[in-house]
């Protein structure tokens, strides 16, 4: 998915949803994201079965909703749904799944998903529609074709191929002034050093001075020792002349690290260091890996 966090949050344009309130969707800006969902997704499940080991793939609405919006589907309405191993399904809407299919909301419609499929799993994520395989890798896909009455289309869900990963990639973003974030950096950070910490527990410790949203333990004193020998790119780096940066956590250093013992959750956020490293500039948000 094209990384399109600074673009859409400069305008300061307003989303307006068909049939909805028109109110400000409630997007909440997230500087560390998933690279499936850029700003968007602050977590993914990791799937850790060796037939179906990493993150699925993920199709994303290109508008947001508010909680109540609607959309106006039809008795069988429907749209077609293909995974990477080449199985299909059809998702048929029934006038009986909602108390008025002509007014169905939004997140409604994305627990009938669920209910309906097989293949995917549906729900209103961070004010975006996010449809998702059930398997993870590499090889793992999802394929959505519109049908009767364009579901996909009211939904703004994009008709087309995904596919998952043997890796989580991060986006590495410091948000645009209209997100309003509560711990922005004072003046420009381009070209500052910056690490992603990791953790299996939220909390609150100090990390330079500064309240990271993270439980900091062993495990985030070996992840760093794992970044620093070149298996964890992008973890410790410097913001490019846009504020932002890529990091990927690879699922063998994962697989490695946690062997049959995998843990149900890892939190990671970065701080951006002054240049000299004395000192935190800019903590993140916590992101989350669910491993399944």
């Amino acid at each position: 998915m094209q990384r399109t966090k600074k673009r859409a949050l400069a305008t300061g344009a307003v989303l307006l949803v068909a049939g909805a309130s028109g109110l400000l969707a409630h997007h909440v800006c997230q500087p560390l994201s998933s690279i499936l969902g850029s700003n968007i997704l602050a977590s993914v499940p990791f799937y850790t079965q060796t037939a179906s080991f990493g993150v699925p793939a993920h199709r994303l609405s290109t508008q947001e909703f508010d909680h109540g919006d609607t959309i106006a589907l039809q008795d069988g309405a429907s749209f077609q749904v293909q995974n990477g191993a080449g199985m299909t399904e059809s998702i048929t809407f029934s006038a009986s799944d909602f108390p008025d299919i002509s007014q169905a909301e939004v997140e409604e419609v994305a627990a009938v998903i669920s209910a309906k499929s097989q293949l995917l799993e549906a729900s209103v994520t961070n004010a975006y529609v996010v449809m998702r395989g059930i398997q993870g890798g590499a090889a793992a896909a999802i394929q959505l074709a519109d049908g009767v009455g364009t579901p996909l289309a009211k939904l703004t869900v994009p008709e087309g191929t995904s596919t998952g990963a043997s890796e989580v990639v991060l986006d590495i973003s410091i948000p645009a002034p209209l997100c309003n974030h509560p711990n922005m950096p004072a003046g420009p950070v381009a070209g500052f050093p910056y690490r992603v910490l990791v953790s299996q527990n939220l909390g609150s410790s100090t990390y330079f001075g500064a309240t990271t949203p993270l439980a900091l333990t062993k495990v985030s004193r070996d992840f760093l020792r794992i970044a620093a020998g070149g298996h964890m790119p992008g973890f410790l780096d410097v913001l490019d002349a846009n504020e932002d940066g890529l990091a990927t956590l690879p699922g063998f250093v994962l697989d490695r690290y946690f062997g049959d013992q995998y843990p149900d959750k890892l939190y990671l956020a970065f701080v951006v260091m002054s240049p000299d490293q004395t000192k935190v500039e800019f903590v993140s948000n916590a992101f989350e890996v669910d491993f399944q």
